[in-house]
C-alpha cells in the first residue's frame, strides 16, 4: 500500500468511497507523519501473514492499526472523513489512485503529514500520550511521540 497526503478541490465524502475499492481514504490531522502510516501498513500487513487480523479488509486493518485501536468504529472515529466530506486527505492505494485524484482534482501534499504544536498536542490527545512519556524518551518531541504512536499500533498484537 502506498501512502498519498493530498489536497482535493472537491471534497470526499463518504459515499464517494465505494466507487474506488482499492483505497482507504483518511484524515490527516492525527497523522505523526508517514513513518506513522508506514508503520501501520506494516502491522496491518504482519497480522494477516500471522492470521491475527481485526478486520477481514487490509484497508481497514490498516487504519485500526493507524489508530491504535481494536475498534472498527472507534477507529473511523479518529482517523475517517467527516459526514460533510474533507478536501485534505491521506489515501492508502494499492496502485498510484490516479483515477481517484482526477476525480476529485487533488494533488500532492506532503505537508500534510507535517507535524505542528497543535497537532502534536491532538495526537497527545488521541493517543493517550503524557508529557512524562515524552521526557523519558532521549528524542525530538516530535520523533518521541512517532515512537510512541508507532508503540500504540504495537501494542494492539498484545
Amino acid at each position: 500500500m502506498r501512502v498519498i497526503p493530498l489536497r482535493c478541490k472537491r471534497p470526499v465524502g463518504r459515499e464517494d468511497l465505494a466507487d474506488y475499492p482499492g483505497i482507504q481514504v483518511m484524515n490527516p490531522s492525527l497523522i505523526a507523519g508517514k513513518a506513522h502510516l508506514e508503520f501501520a501498513v506494516s502491522q496491518a500487513e504482519a497480522a494477516f501473514e500471522r492470521g491475527e487480523n481485526i478486520s477481514a479488509n487490509p484497508f481497514v486493518e490498516a487504519m485500526l492499526r493507524a489508530s491504535g485501536q481494536r475498534q472498527i468504529q472507534r477507529a473511523f472515529e479518529l482517523l475517517g472523513i467527516g459526514d460533510a466530506g474533507e478536501s485534505e486527505v491521506v489515501v492508502l492505494a494499492e496502485g498510484d489512485a490516479r483515477d481517484f485524484m482526477e476525480a476529485f482534482g487533488c494533488e500532492a501534499a506532503e505537508e500534510l503529514l507535517a507535524m505542528d504544536r497543535a497537532k502534536m498536542e491532538r495526537i497527545m490527545e488521541a493517543f493517550g500520550i503524557s508529557a512524562d512519556e515524552i521526557s523519558t524518551l532521549p528524542l525530538s518531541e516530535e520523533e518521541a511521540i512517532l515512537e510512541l504512536v508507532k508503540e500504540r499500533i504495537a501494542l494492539l498484537n498484545a
